[in-house]
């Protein structure tokens, strides 16, 4: 366990409003740049270094005023910024759980785990800092880089303070970087916000404010797996991984973003192999069989609940009429009317005393002798006639034979005549 006492750091935001009031609206000082340090000491190959009241005085004799109040300007700094004391250890094994250094949360437990493994086959390193009782605070990572290290990713601790810690402990300077590693900040190796600090000979170190670390992650997982079955500009993917962000295309088996992929009959497939496949235009679904419709093409399920087909077009339509040859569309069905007798839409009629009536219900119909009516409840009258019930009004019974006749009956009539000549 390492102790180290830092002195004076970071200037608190109360401190900077208390310095600012003193210099501007008291004294009437110039204001300082909008890049200034608010740190009690700075070091490192900057343009105004050493303590906050040194590079004040150094800064407005570089604009040509005369500063005077140092005394006054100490006592705010010395009031508003403090030193400390860290426990810390450096360690080279990655094996803590998640958490234990307030770093609970970290994709390095995460979906990034493999980067543990890969920063310790690169000699990296860990500054793990610890309370009086030696329970873990924080921590950031340290990889080695020309001429020094680089420290990032601090948790629990601010990066400043764990940069200071590690520059006094290697007794060197520190500087703080743009941090890549192979161009990004998102990859395998996640860098927050591509923030950190150069630790080592500033003066010696040739870079311009940027470091990129360079290490290859093209060859594992995020998780560490280096079963790679799937890589895209970001990073690679092995077969447990991939899911998160590609699915394999069914049909012709490429990764497809998940933003892009389709279903298409049960089946996940990409653009290009969606095209194999039809819109139903009922459902909108993509479908491998579709059945034409008087509204397009639609899958099976569709034709199934949706449509019916016509008994007389062959058509599928929504909506359908039941008639003598079954369900006909609206097209059809202006070719049927309707029997007034069993009130069936038949396509075709037979007129009768009734009205309309179709080929079935005109079977039960006999056609009338006097009148030549259809009628369907004909009454029998003499010479086996059959007549309309209109018509039978005209008819009595003889009373003689019983026959239904016009006037008189012409069988009883001849006998009658006959009896008389006889006498």
């Amino acid at each position: 366990m390492h102790i180290e006492h830092i002195a004076a750091g970071e200037i608190s935001e109360d401190g900077k409003t208390a310095i600012q009031y003193f210099l501007y609206a008291q004294n009437g000082f110039p204001y300082l740049p909008d890049n200034w340090e608010w740190k009690a000491i700075t070091l490192g190959k900057v343009e105004f270094v050493g303590s906050f009241v040194k590079r004040v005085s150094k800064y407005y004799h570089s604009v040509g005023t005369k500063f005077e109040l140092q005394g006054e300007l100490g006592s705010l700094v010395g009031e508003h910024s403090k030193g400390a004391t860290y426990r810390f250890e450096i360690v080279d094994n990655f094996d803590w759980k998640d958490g234990d250094f307030h770093d609970s949360g970290s994709c390095y437990w995460g979906c990034r785990n493999g980067a543990r493994e890969l920063m310790e086959e690169h000699s990296g390193r860990a500054i793990c800092f610890y309370d009086d009782d030696e329970n873990g605070i924080g921590r950031a990572w340290i990889m080695p880089v020309k001429n020094g290290h680089v420290i990032f990713n601090a948790y629990g601790v601010h990066l400043t303070s764990a940069a200071r810690v590690f520059a006094q402990h290697t007794q060197t300077s520190y500087k703080k970087i743009h941090l890549d590693n192979q161009g990004s900040t998102v990859g395998l190796l996640w860098i927050n916000s591509g923030a950190g600090f150069f630790i080592g000979e500033v003066s010696e170190h040739e870079f311009n404010d940027c470091i990129d670390l360079d290490i290859c992650t093209t060859d594992r997982c995020w998780c560490g797996c280096r079963d790679i079955v799937h890589s895209d500009d970001e990073r690679c993917y092995c077969s447990s991984c991939v899911s998160e962000d590609y699915t394999c295309c069914e049909d012709c088996g490429e990764y497809v973003s998940n933003d892009d992929i389709n279903n298409a009959a049960d089946r996940s497939v990409c653009d290009s192999c969606l095209e194999n496949y039809t819109s139903c235009s009922h459902c909108g679904d993509y479908t491998e069989e579709t059945t034409e419709t008087e509204n397009g093409d639609v899958c099976d399920y569709c034709l199934r609940n949706h449509y019916t087909l016509c008994e007389d077009c062959d058509t599928y339509v929504r909506n359908t009429h039941t008639t003598e040859n079954g369900e006909v569309c609206e097209s059809c069905y202006d070719d049927y009317s309707c029997c007034e007798v069993c009130n069936e839409m038949v396509r075709n009629l037979n007129t009768t005393q009734d009205g309309e009536v179709c080929d079935g219900c005109y079977e039960d119909y006999s056609e009338c002798e006097d009148c030549g009516e259809y009628t369907r409840k004909p009454n029998s009258v003499s010479g086996g006639c059959e007549v309309c019930n209109d018509c039978f009004l005209y008819y009595e019974k003889c009373p003689e034979c019983g026959e239904w006749v016009k006037g008189d009956c012409p069988d009883c009539i001849d006998e009658t005549v006959c009896v008389v000549s006889a006498d």
